[in-house]
């Protein structure tokens, strides 16, 4: 019983509460009168009135027990003792009574004490070994036993005192400080004074810990479960794991940089430290108390274990036992396990059950949105909201919708009216990140997230939108720490955090560890979309398209409705000349995000590629009307420039070509003017800009160099005498005042 009692004693410092009660369970029926299975079963309980019950325990079992007595003192459980009844010390005759002072409060403080009645005897009595005289000896092994079970809770107390900083202590000066009488000292045994000391730091850690759980659980709002249950750690499904890279270390010594952060507020405080998270509770937790069976279905599902919850939900089925509560499980177990087509069914199932229980409405309207039925997903929402107004999920799947849409303001409202219902749940505040983060606004996404993690720093959802939310506000260092105490602590086979940690990685050069992470990542989930969207930018950002494309295109099988994913995948297919491929996604996008500056530049570049000149003029109009940068305006004009000479145009060509020059002189673009001035006429000034590409090609390396090599000793032959331009290898000097006609005054052209 001491292997199991030691081993119930591991599970409780490991925070592992549950499998520790279990183990205390046994060693108690196998001994009732386990004086340390109650102490340590008291701190596995969670209700206050539970610790009283386990703590009486252990008095009944030593009355004396200093751990219990303190316990039940500090949960307000310990009856006051009774006060003493005191008689009269018999004063003799022939000694007078003394008197101490004419103060009869003094007197009474010098005067002798009275004598106590005896104490009655015990009912019962267990056998003490013999009075050997002198100082009573503690068995070696009991001491062994209580420094074993104290020096973990010690160190954590000094390494959280070493970590915190100690306000100064203003002492008395020596002359102002009361005089006390002096009292004797009373020797104590060096080895008692710390088995006492080591019992008093036992007991104030777990009645600390208790109260601090009690005071967590009282403030916490109903809603939903985090997005991402806390899981349970398994083994990684890969044959060699690749270990965590060398943890960044903390900085010291240096100042750590400001984070934005949301007022705290009535929020809960989470520490992983002392194993205290505070997950949000779940919304839907009908009780079930008279069918097991469907509270286990219902808690496997907030858990994240859906297909435990399928198997109990039919098992209770088979009981007899349906209650509509099973169909929204059910469907959003099936949702999670991508049964799109058994998740409908549960749903309407469920519908016909009862169509006034909101969840279901939810779990509609989400398969909706996923059809694409956006309209028809807003009213399964909208109606969820007004049959159960404090109803989280539906205000969260409606910003989604609105997010999907790009309408961040909308989806704004939405974080907004549910935090007025739960101001500190953290689903709500990770939206609220993440609509933050759509919108551009780094810092209020920063905000929102740094507040879900002071409330639930174990939940994967939370710890990805704090990651996001410091790369999106530079503070890359802070997120690589993040990502990697969580994994090292947590959870490290989250396949998300470890694809998040490559794009961290990247952001400070650090090539060598992102591969390694989008590995690990890859090597956990095969088709992580964000590992191979990460690895895919990875590859992209360093000039490996091929890659980039074939990573962009596996992500894209899973996520189609990723816009950013798939104009991720468009430049890539572009830079590789896929203009086909890249049209396709473009085409894609501009009908999901209208009158994007970004996209309409792209797909303009993919249509004069593909030879569609008709559409290019309009589609180029058109795009020049929105807000778009010096680049994007020079793309825009070089593509209608090649499109008006195309169709004969030329001195239109000509005007848009040198504005495009303008902004940034390039070696298409000197070439494409090249062509416009040999079909005007004007062929000294066509050699010099075909001269030009050929001066520079020794340096990019043009693919139409051979071209223009080409055309230029034709027109040699019409301009019998050039002055050609030499072909020195180093760049020269340029002079002060460039033309569009000479080589770049101060700096060497685009590629």
């Amino acid at each position: 019983m001491d292997d199991l009692l030691q081993q119930a004693i591991a599970a409780a410092r490991a925070g592992e509460k549950d499998h520790a009660k279990q183990l205390l369970i046994q060693v108690l029926k196998a001994n009732p009168r386990s004086e340390a299975a109650w102490i340590w079963m008291s701190a596995t309980v969670d209700k206050p009135s539970e610790r009283v019950h386990c703590l009486k325990q252990v008095l009944a079992i030593n009355p004396a027990n200093e751990l219990a007595l303190k316990g039940l003192k500090a949960l307000g459980a310990l009856e006051p003792e009774p006060e003493p009844e005191f008689e009269p010390e018999p004063v003799l005759p022939e000694e007078p009574v003394q008197h101490y002072g004419h103060d009869p409060i003094e007197a009474a403080e010098y005067a002798p004490p009275p004598t106590a009645k005896p104490a009655p005897e015990p009912e019962e009595l267990e056998e003490l070994p013999p009075d050997t005289g002198g100082v009573p000896v503690i068995d070696e092994e009991v001491i062994a036993r209580a420094r074993r079970e104290v020096e973990p809770i010690i160190e954590a107390q000094e390494s959280r005192l070493a970590a915190s900083s100690t306000p100064g202590i203003d002492w008395a000066e020596p002359e102002i400080l009361e005089k006390k009488p002096h009292k004797a000292s009373i020797p104590i045994n060096p080895m008692i004074l710390a088995i006492a000391g080591s019992a008093v730091l036992v007991i104030a850690a777990i009645v600390l810990t208790s109260q601090i759980i009690s005071v967590v659980r009282t403030r916490q709002i109903a809603a939903r479960i985090t997005p991402s249950p806390t899981p349970t750690i398994t083994a990684t499904p890969v044959a060699t794991a690749t270990p965590l890279s060398t943890r960044t270390p903390t900085p010291e010594g240096r100042e750590v940089p400001w984070e934005p952060m949301l007022p705290t507020g009535e929020a809960p405080r989470a520490d992983l430290d002392f194993g205290l998270p505070t997950p949000t509770e779940p919304y839907i937790a009908t009780p079930h108390r008279s069918f097991p069976l469907m509270s286990q279905a219902r808690d496997a599902f907030h858990e994240g274990r859906y297909q435990d919850a399928l198997t109990l939900i039919e098992q209770s089925r088979g009981a007899d036992y349906d209650p509509v509560d099973a169909y929204y499980f059910e469907a959003m177990s099936l949702i999670e396990l991508g049964d799109l087509e058994g998740a409908k069914e549960a749903v309407e199932k469920g519908l016909d059950r009862g169509e006034d229980f909101a969840p279901l409405q939810v779990a509609a309207g989400i398969l909706a949105a996923d059809e694409g039925n956006t309209e028809q997903a807003r009213s399964f929402f909208e109606q969820a909201k007004s049959i159960d107004p404090k109803l989280i999920d539906a205000y969260l799947a409606l910003a989604q919708v609105y997010l999907d849409e790009g309408n961040t303001g909308a989806a704004l409202s939405e974080v907004q009216a549910a935090r007025e219902i739960a101001r500190n749940n953290v689903n709500v505040l990770v939206m609220g990140s993440k609509v933050y983060l759509a919108s551009g606004d780094a810092e209020n996404a920063a905000a929102y997230a740094n507040l879900a993690a002071y409330i639930d720093p174990a939940a994967e959802g939370v710890v990805l939108a704090q990651a996001r939310g410091r790369l999106a506000f530079g503070l890359y260092d802070l997120a690589i720490m993040g990502l990697e105490s969580y994994l090292d602590r947590v959870n490290l086979a989250s396949s998300d955090a470890w694809a998040l940690l490559g794009d961290a990685y990247g952001q400070v050069d650090r090539d060598e560890d992102a591969q390694v992470a989008y590995i690990r990542a890859l090597q956990i989930s095969e088709n992580n979309p964000l590992a191979l969207r990460g690895r895919g930018l990875f590859y992209y950002n360093r000039g490996d398209f091929e890659r980039a494309f074939a990573d962009l295109s596996a992500a894209l099988e899973n996520s189609s409705g990723d816009a950013e994913l798939r104009l991720a995948r468009a430049k890539a297919g572009f830079e590789l000349e896929e203009y086909e491929a890249a049209l396709d996604d473009l085409e894609v996008l501009r009908a999901a995000l209208p009158g994007s500056p970004e996209i309409e530049t792209f797909y303009i570049r993919a249509l004069i590629e593909t030879g569609q000149e008709d559409k290019v003029i309009n589609a180029a109009n058109e795009a020049l009307l929105l807000p778009l940068t010096p680049d994007q305006a020079g793309y825009v004009l070089e593509a209608r420039s090649r499109a008006y000479y195309t169709i004969g145009d030329f001195d239109n060509a000509l005007i848009d070509i040198n504005q495009a020059l303008q902004i940034t002189q390039t070696g298409r673009r000197h070439y494409t003017k090249a062509r416009i001035l040999q079909a005007q006429g004007d062929i000294k000034q066509a050699i010099r800009e075909l001269e030009w590409v050929l001066y520079w090609d020794q340096v990019f390396g043009y693919p139409f160099a051979d071209d223009a090599a080409a055309e230029v000793e034709a027109l040699y032959l019409i301009e019998p005498t050039p002055t050609p331009t030499p072909f020195p290898t180093p760049i020269p000097a340029a002079p002060a005042t460039p033309t569009p006609e000479a080589p770049p005054a101060d700096q060497p052209p685009a590629p």
